[in-house]
């Protein structure tokens, strides 16, 4: 049997040992370093040769890796915090600066788009018409949304204008056709016993208290007639406006020759009717009747719509227009202005200050189209 504590007999007998012979070494003495002389130059000395040399002294290990051989460990990058991010703070920024407004300078394509009255309307957003599921930009389409009368608290359906930018609530859309809004209370229209029903959008079905609210209110009969009457006073108001300005952006014609011969810068030729010089200008254009002009810049002629006015504003609203006429003071000097609605043809030029008439006797003819069927 081992002895107990034998190892640990051992362990300090070694340790006593080593102890001992460390204090009796004596320390080794201290030497200068070597220097070059001037008679050794100092790239010639050997560092090696020279500690040999020293008493007491050891050569100094070489190591066997220099340093451009050990590669450190590689540095992650850590990610940039939020609020440090250069990206992070310009967009969250974003929504909080103004939006730079639009520059004045517009190429020469763009000037002629915003003179074209089909270009606007075509450019308009799409909108879904609820009765005969047609989607066309909604400048063809007739908005409607609900407004509830003060006294009574009745809500009724109104007329929305493309142009309104305040809100009035959900708007549903259909065809800017006469007929189709005049049958909005025929059962026999095909649209079942309340058609009403049927303009409403899928969103507002969701709803069941916007259901309710919609279904109790009240479709005027008239409604037809009240959109008419307003389209036509537009026009009526618009042709009034120019009439008032200096610059001539209306010229009557007794016959059609005239009228080729002298405006090249036509854009809508309205037809009033009359005896005239020729018995053409007394011939009733048609529908969506148009006339060309020979253009003196291309070989191409151009197409002008006509618009027949006395089907537009009916009887009772030309002979209002051309009192008003009349009665208007211009600012130019044709004292003769007046009575420009006298001629059989009138044609509008094709300007900034026109255009927004040609939108609206587009839609006036649009509204009354009847298109060769019913709805």
């Amino acid at each position: 049997m081992r002895p107990l504590g034998g190892r640990r007999t051992a362990r300090c007998f070694n340790f006593a040992t080593a102890k001992r012979k460390c204090y009796s070494q004596k320390p080794p003495t201290t030497t200068k370093p070597f220097l070059a002389t001037d008679s050794t130059p100092l790239a010639d000395a050997d560092p090696a040769s020279s500690v040999e040399s020293q008493p007491g002294l050891t050569p100094p290990q070489q190591n066997p890796l220099s340093k451009n051989d050990i590669s450190p460990r590689p540095r992650r990058e850590l990610p940039v915090s939020p609020l440090m991010d250069p990206a992070f703070l310009q967009a969250k920024q974003a929504p909080h600066t103004m939006k730079a407004k639009p520059s004045n300078d517009s190429t020469e394509l763009q000037q002629q788009l915003l003179k074209n009255p089909y270009a606007l309307a075509l450019a308009s957003p799409l909108r879904k018409c609820q009765m005969t599921d047609t989607l066309l930009p909604r400048f063809f389409l007739q908005g409607f949304s609900l407004v509830a009368d003060p006294e009574t608290g009745k809500s009724y359906y109104t007329p929305r204008d493309a142009k309104e930018k305040k809100s009035c609530g959900p708007v549903t859309y259909m065809l800017a056709q006469q007929p189709l809004v005049a049958r909005m209370h025929d059962n026999l229209s095909g649209y079942g016993k309340n058609p009403q029903i049927r303009l409403l959008s899928n969103r507002i079905k969701q709803h069941p208290d916007a259901m309710q609210l919609y279904q109790k209110a009240e479709f005027r009969c008239d409604m037809d007639t009240i959109l008419l009457e307003r389209s036509r006073r537009r026009v009526c108001d618009l042709l009034l406006s120019l009439l008032k300005l200096k610059r001539g952006y209306m010229t009557g014609f007794k016959n059609w020759d005239d009228l080729k011969s002298y405006s090249r810068q036509a854009a809508v030729v309205l037809w009033i009717g009359g005896d005239g010089d020729a018995g053409e200008a007394s011939i009733v254009p048609g529908e969506f009747a148009t006339v060309l002009f020979p253009s003196s810049e291309t070989k191409m002629s151009r197409e002008i719509p006509v618009h027949n006015l006395s089907s537009l504003l009916g009887e009772e609203k030309l002979d209002d227009l051309r009192n008003a006429a009349s009665s208007t003071k211009s600012k130019g000097a044709d004292e003769n202005k007046g009575g420009i609605f006298h001629n059989p043809i009138i044609s509008i030029k094709a300007r900034n200050m026109t255009t927004q008439l040609q939108v609206e006797l587009w839609w006036l003819q649009g509204y009354l189209a009847k298109h060769g069927f019913s709805y």
